[in-house]
């Protein structure tokens, strides 16, 4: 026979009486009644305080009795001290939430840490690498995301005619979202709808809504949160229960209270049988059976769910007479299928009282035979190829298989298909296959995360390449010529537009210009405070003379790319500076006067007299101002000087 039937069963006998079913079960995780062995319920994550003085190592870990738990730093076992902090702390019965605190981070603590969780019932372990940033020495690299995580138990409540099944999340970036019906998944109709509210930092409020639920909705919902970091998923069993407007039912056998003028030779029904499930050798019949007594004999009801059952080809009702008030109710199933799986309820009632008897019929198919064969594997890590100077690039992923395998890209989460810039190619290369994406003319948008799943009936793989893509520098105006008569100098400025550090240099007719310390010539770079992503470039040339006339050159170079400015000519007249000579002539002609003046004190009082009849000079700066270093904590002194004549 192509199916197993399978009955909830609470004693030993061949074909015992089920044990009651709740309304509404929400099921996160049985919790046997023996031991269980330690299994890290979550991939451990390193985290970093709120001061960002310590790094945190943090992994979840079940098991019962309470496990213990070592720490080890490649082979060496950690022990606490100033600067390390184990912790172990009862999250909820039979969870622990363990911790391992790294204060003063030093570069010998790289490496990979190992955490081993001991109890009677055996053992478990979990690893975690610390790598450093190489740009910035010594200093610990955080993974900058947060693996999904569900922090507490699914929930279900009613709300008027919706269920709704709810599960709080904790990830970054905000993962991929997927409802699943046992192994189907849970699509968005008129009934259904997934929401997901972002309801603090980093946290989600999940919710699949179900409005005019019915039997046909039961079943194990399972939500599954994916990004980057990892994948978690939260179990919400379903189960309905019938009753036309009865209490939900209790475990046993139930009597009503006896009404106040009750005839002496009356009673309820009364179990003298538990109700069981007794299948034929050939499975071809099951027949759902118990045994009642009840003065007068009682009404009698069967149920599937919420639905009476009629009497028909594939139900037939039996209600036998035994003899001394006593019954047997028998239910048959006629050649029994998946479809008549699910809760069975018979009512029994008279004017004494009622009674519920309640069946689970469990209908399995027979394992399906496991297929032999390979599934897909790497041959090599998966790689992204620039060519033809940056205006192709391949996101390639190799792979052994026995025969070719189907290959799904995706990016940003969402499944891509060809288009005039992106085309797929899948071929098979000596003895492995490659399947590539070749991106022509990238732009900016198409930087991101790729991912290609490869998989056949055996099994599948996962490949994330990410794409950055740096655009090469861009020279928008002709660059800008400014005159400081009071320097002496002339600056040519120019906005350069890039992404990366941008590297400049100035040519006077095709001459590349030297800016070494103490040369006439001297290149500054500042980034914009208008525009973000904008450099200012400037070239400044003191003590101009009519031989810095000329075409002044641009060139931006970048690791992708360079850009050339348009030519700008410097003029004559843009590099004399006769009014500057005259102010320092006069000014110098005033620091010699004044330098008289203090020598021959006796002759100021005339002097003045004298020159204040003369037209008095506007005052001229004969310095200008300086850039100091000072450390922290050390004192600037600023100074300013006037003299009157």
């Amino acid at each position: 026979m192509p199916e197993n039937i399978k009955s909830q069963q609470e004693t030993t006998s061949e074909n015992p009486m089920p044990q009651s079913v709740s309304i509404l079960t929400v099921m996160n995780a049985a919790i046997p009644t023996g031991g269980v062995e330690p299994t890290f319920t979550e991939r451990p994550v390193i985290r970093q305080s709120d001061e960002g003085t310590k790094i945190i190592f943090q992994c979840r870990l079940a098991g019962e009795p309470k496990p213990s738990l070592t720490w080890y730093h490649g082979e060496k076992k950690v022990t606490e001290s100033s600067r390390v902090k184990m912790s172990m702390k009862l999250d909820k019965k039979m969870y622990y939430l363990c911790c391992l605190e790294i204060s003063n981070v030093e570069a010998g603590d790289a490496g990979q840490y190992k955490a081993i969780a001991k109890n009677d019932s055996g053992e478990s372990q979990a690893t975690i690498n610390l790598t450093f940033d190489e740009s910035v020495a010594g200093k610990p690299k955080i993974p900058d995301g947060v693996a999904p995580r569900f922090p507490s138990k699914p929930t279900i409540r009613q709300e008027g005619d919706n269920l709704v099944m709810e599960c709080q999340l904790e990830a970054h970036p905000l993962p991929e979202i997927t409802w699943y019906r046992g192994e189907k998944r849970v699509e968005e109709t008129t009934r259904i709808r997934h929401e997901c509210k972002n309801i603090s930092k980093h946290k989600f409020l999940l919710t699949l809504t179900i409005t005019n639920p019915s039997m046909a909705d039961g079943g194990l919902y399972r939500c599954n949160a994916f990004n980057p970091f990892g994948d978690s998923n939260a179990n919400i069993d379903l189960n309905f229960e019938t009753g036309e407007g009865e209490q939900p039912p209790q475990a046993g056998p139930q009597k009503a209270a006896e009404p106040a003028k009750a005839p002496a030779d009356g009673f309820p029904p009364t179990f003298t049988e538990k109700p069981r499930i007794v299948p034929n050798e050939s499975g071809t019949l099951v027949t759902m059976k118990f045994k009642v007594r009840s003065k007068p004999k009682a009404e009698m009801q069967w149920f599937k769910g919420t639905q009476k059952i009629k009497e028909g080809a594939k139900f037939a009702v039996k209600y036998n007479t035994l003899g001394n008030d006593e019954y047997e109710i028998m239910l048959e199933i006629s050649k029994p299928c998946g479809d008549d799986g699910g809760d069975y309820k018979c009512m029994m009632k008279n004017e004494y009282g009622q009674l519920q008897a309640k069946l689970n019929l469990n209908i399995e198919a027979e394992p399906a035979a496991v297929p032999t064969g390979q599934a897909p594997t790497f041959v090599e890590k998966p790689k992204i190829v620039t060519k033809e100077d940056g205006k192709l690039i391949m996101l390639i992923v190799r792979y052994r298989a026995e025969s070719k395998c189907e290959c799904i890209w995706s990016f940003k989460e969402t499944r891509i298909t060809e288009t005039k810039v992106m085309k797929f190619v899948h071929e098979k290369s000596y003895d492995y296959w490659e399947s590539r994406v070749e991106l022509t003319d990238p732009a900016p948008e198409n930087a991101g995360l790729y991912k290609c799943v490869v998989n056949n009936k055996y099994g599948e793989i996962n490949a994330n390449l990410s794409l950055n893509i740096e655009v090469a520098p861009v020279i928008r105006d002709r660059p800008i010529v400014k005159k400081v008569e009071k320097k002496k100098s002339v600056v040519l400025q120019c906005a350069v537009q890039g992404t990366q550090d941008i590297d400049v240099q100035w040519f006077k007719e095709g001459q590349a210009i030297s800016a070494s310390k103490g040369a006439r010539f001297s290149v500054e770079k500042k980034k914009s405070e208008i525009r973000e992503g904008e450099t200012i470039v400037q070239l400044e040339i003191h003590d101009t003379e009519i031989t810095d006339q000329g075409s002044y050159q641009l060139v931006a170079k970048s690791e992708t790319g360079e850009t050339q400015s348009q030519t700008v000519t410097l003029q004559e007249e843009q590099v004399k500076m006769e009014a500057a000579e005259a102010s320092l002539e006069s000014v110098s002609a005033a620091t010699e006067e004044t330098s008289v003046k203090k020598k021959k004190k006796k002759v100021v009082k005339k002097k003045k007299k004298k020159e204040a009849e003369k037209e008095i000079p506007k005052p001229e700066l004969s310095s200008y101002l300086k850039n100091f270093i000072k450390k922290e904590g050390e004192s600037i002194e600023m100074k300013c000087r006037l003299e009157e004549e």
